[in-house]
């Protein structure tokens, strides 16, 4: 008897083998594509290791616990600062080499984890931090402070200075040796650079596309004696930073607004309140502000400092995260709108007990449901990361 037989298979079989057939092309194409999708937003922050050494780390918020190093600095180094790059592809960091007591701007590709060095302070006698991104990706705003070591006269106050991506040339922002900056920010459009001049006691605006046809300022000075740089709106038009309040029995920082185009000021949370309005970041609606408050006496007292949000015209405020364990610093939106990430440090436990080793730690709130996600512990000062475009 033979073991083969001859299958016939009718004109409606072979029309639904080939269907069949299509759909298991198009979930393997479908699941290809999902394996090699293009990266999604991403949190970047800084991390201790087991060896203490400060680097750079990615997570992805939507997969929890899905974190990795990208880089790898020694333990002469450390990470102190960076900026991801508007496109999501490279991230500028900073690191400093305790050896040669110095530091550089360097630039890791995200694709291929591949690193380059893109400033030469030290042959010039100079430190350089901080790098913050043009929004268009071509340029960098950092921090340069000029050694002096041939002169013994000291290291000069930090300066702001711009490098050129596409030609590698780098200058101060400013020629006047007498305007001084530190904690540079851009508009989103990349015409205005707002950084703190602590020898005029303010914040400077300086317009790139001033005119003076036009009779345009180039700069624009805001008095703040808080010590930091504030935010612009998303349409550049308005400017908000803190100001320091010493007129009540207890200092404290209150909010001011800046109109850019009329050159009015005018106060977004008031000065002879007890609270603390430290920083405020505009959500990307330019309505609304998160800001960060901390009620210095009554019912509402808490150790550290709570999110709020507030709309701008109104000043009604509304809470985000309140929880009177934490103290809450560096915030900031997701590009949709949608998130905050936050830096976040416990004070107390569960059961008000202080807590002698609490780490910083990073997390996302979602602004829909208030959900809150912890995405890494011993980390700090976080970053979005654009999703790669396709």
């Amino acid at each position: 008897m033979s073991l083969f037989r001859r299958i016939t298979l009718s004109r409606f079989d072979m029309l639904a083998l080939a269907t069949m057939l299509g759909l298991v092309i198009v979930i393997a194409l479908t699941t290809a594509a999902s394996d090699s999708s293009v990266p999604g937003l991403r949190v970047a922050f800084l991390k201790t290791g087991d060896d203490g050494v400060q680097n750079l780390w990615l997570a992805d918020p939507s997969r929890v616990g899905d974190l990795r190093p990208l880089t790898a600095v020694g333990s002469g180094n450390r990470i102190i600062d960076f900026d991801p790059a508007p496109d999501g592809r490279t991230i500028a960091y900073t690191v400093y080499d305790f050896d040669a007591d110095s530091q550089e701007i360097y630039l890791i590709d995200l694709r291929n984890g591949s690193t380059q060095q893109i400033t030469q302070c030290k042959g010039q006698d100079a430190d350089c931090s901080s790098p913050v991104w043009r929004p268009d990706g071509a340029a960098l705003a950092y921090q340069r402070v000029e050694l002096n070591s041939a002169l013994d006269l000291g290291v000069s106050p930090n300066r702001i200075w711009l490098l050129e991506m596409d030609t590698g040339s780098t200058y101060p922002i400013i020629n006047d040796p007498q305007v001084l900056g530190y904690d540079a920010r851009w508009s989103e459009d990349g015409s205005k650079l707002a950084f703190y001049d602590a020898a005029s006691g303010g914040i400077v605006i300086y317009n790139f596309a001033s005119s003076e046809v036009a009779g345009e300022t180039q700069l624009a000075y805001v008095p703040s004696l808080y010590g930091t740089v504030g935010h612009f709106s998303p349409d550049g038009s308005q400017f908000v930073y803190a100001e320091m309040s010493t007129g009540g029995p207890i200092a404290h920082a209150y909010l001011q607004l800046a109109g850019l185009e009329d050159g009015q000021t005018i106060e977004i949370s008031a000065p002879e309140e007890e609270t603390d309005d430290s920083d405020a970041v505009w959500h990307p609606d330019g309505e609304r502000l998160a800001i960060r408050r901390r009620y210095l006496t009554g019912d509402d007292y808490t150790r550290g400092h709570q999110l709020y949000l507030m709309t701008v015209e109104t000043s009604q405020l509304v809470p985000l995260i309140v929880d009177a364990r934490y103290n809450h610093g560096l915030f900031s939106w997701s590009p949709d709108g949608g998130q905050l990430v936050v830096q976040r440090f416990q004070i107390f436990d569960d059961a008000g007990q202080a807590i002698p080793d609490s780490r910083t730690q990073i997390w996302t709130y979602e602004l829909a449901t208030g959900a809150l996600t912890l995405i890494a512990d011993d980390a700090f000062i976080p970053r979005w990361v654009p999703a790669l475009e396709p």
